[in-house]
């Protein structure tokens, strides 16, 4: 049952596009995959996410004449081709150059507008380009950022942990006094 529900809500993008794409078979083939394992395949919506990534003039093509930013655009529209809800990215960006990252970037926040995307990377230049980052350090939550506020985390021990980003904007000290008032707790320098 889990797997029937993977199958049908989760799209996959790996690192290395050629984890997601069959070598041997042509882009459109390719997004025809998971189609056809759902058992809906439909050649008119995967042209339509061929269209939508930018890649239908490159639709018979095999993936051996594609750049890596071009494969990694088709393991996208191969992810998606499911109608997941929900697309896990792992490093998706982490084998390209960084114009093609912000392409890949740009193209996620388009196609993927109405879905939930997760994306797990070390590439800290990201975080500027979506709207939430959660970050983990030796498997615990160390922060959490919105586009719009910035979080510190506090552990069940009482250790308060607080973003790099914030310590960078004008903490000098490594003395810090800390106070409540009503809801709100108060970090203090020391000099």
């Amino acid at each position: 049952e889990r797997t029937e529900w993977r199958k049908h809500h989760i799209g996959f993008l790996k690192q290395n596009s050629a984890d997601n794409l069959l070598p041997y078979l042509t882009v459109l083939e390719n997004v025809l995959v998971p189609m056809r394992l759902s058992g809906k395949p439909d050649k008119k919506k995967a042209e339509s996410l061929l269209e939508a990534i930018g890649m239908v003039r490159f639709r018979d093509r095999p993936l051996a004449g594609l750049s890596g930013g071009e494969q990694q655009r088709v393991a996208i529209a191969v992810a998606l081709a499911g109608e997941a809800e929900i697309l896990l990215a792992d490093e998706p960006t982490g084998n390209v150059d960084r114009q093609t990252c912000d392409d890949v970037m740009r193209l996620l926040t388009t196609v993927c507008s109405d879905k939930t995307v997760l994306i797990v990377t070390h590439d800290t230049h990201l975080s500027s380009m979506v709207e939430r980052v959660i970050e983990i350090r030796d498997g615990r939550l160390s922060g959490e950022k919105h586009v719009e506020r910035e979080y510190a985390v506090l552990s069940p021990e009482g250790l308060l942990q607080i973003s790099k980003l914030l310590v960078q904007a004008g903490i000098t000290s490594d003395k810090i006094t800390v106070s409540v008032r009503g809801r709100e707790i108060i970090l203090t320098q020391q000099e």
